[in-house]
């Protein structure tokens, strides 16, 4: 079975503001490549509905990393940033 890095997975310009007005296209560009991932600039993307239920179902096993968000938005130290870095942990 091959790694999530030698998989030819599309790119979700997540950040760009084009993709914050509507990401509908680019999700759609994404599906078409791949049907439940794709790259971002923070790692990956899950898209696919089936594939996030699996993932929460294995919850135990994972440890997201949200510190490159808290650090975009400059927030660290904040009730906000407190939250993202526990929410899915605990």
């Amino acid at each position: 079975m091959a790694t999530a890095a030698e998989l030819d997975i599309p790119y979700l310009p997540v950040t760009d503001r084009a993709f914050e007005i509507d990401p509908i296209p680019y999700l759609a560009e994404a599906r078409r490549r791949h049907p439940w991932v794709a790259k971002c600039d923070f790692g990956y993307f899950v898209h696919g509905y089936q594939a996030i239920k699996d993932i929460m179902m294995m919850e135990s096993r994972i440890q997201p990393s949200h510190e490159p968000v808290v650090a975009l938005y400059k927030a660290e130290g904040t009730p906000w940033a407190k939250y993202m870095l526990e929410m899915i942990n605990n």
